[in-house]
């Protein structure tokens, strides 16, 4: 399947958003942001994503982790999360990631 995706900043992503990266198709699960302390400073968000599908046939598996691994890091709400692979998708506003915003079939 084929996406039409549009670029935005990972401060813009909502649960439930569909984003590739990294040749895998990633579903926001959990959105932690942080503000910066200092004036003027750069708000940073991180997307907790889940694995969903393949894009490019090439997922890097090194980078993923399951929600209990999370969870014993300390990590308290990850044990809120269904099953599965979790990439960390993060950035301020000047970081792009690429937002599905249709699939198309051909």
């Amino acid at each position: 399947m084929k996406s039409d995706t549009e670029m935005v900043s990972p401060i813009e992503l909502h649960i439930g958003d569909h984003v590739q990266r990294h040749g895998a198709l990633f579903e926001v699960m959990h959105i932690v942001e942080s503000e910066c302390d200092i004036p003027g400073g750069i708000r940073v968000a991180a997307c907790i994503s889940r694995v969903i599908g393949d894009v490019a046939g090439n997922i890097p598996r090194g980078w993923l982790e399951t929600p209990k691994r999370m969870a014993e890091r300390g990590v308290k709400w990850a044990t809120s999360l269904p099953e599965g692979l979790y990439f960390n998708i993060q950035g301020n506003a000047h970081a792009k990631v690429s937002r599905v915003i249709r699939n198309v079939t051909n």
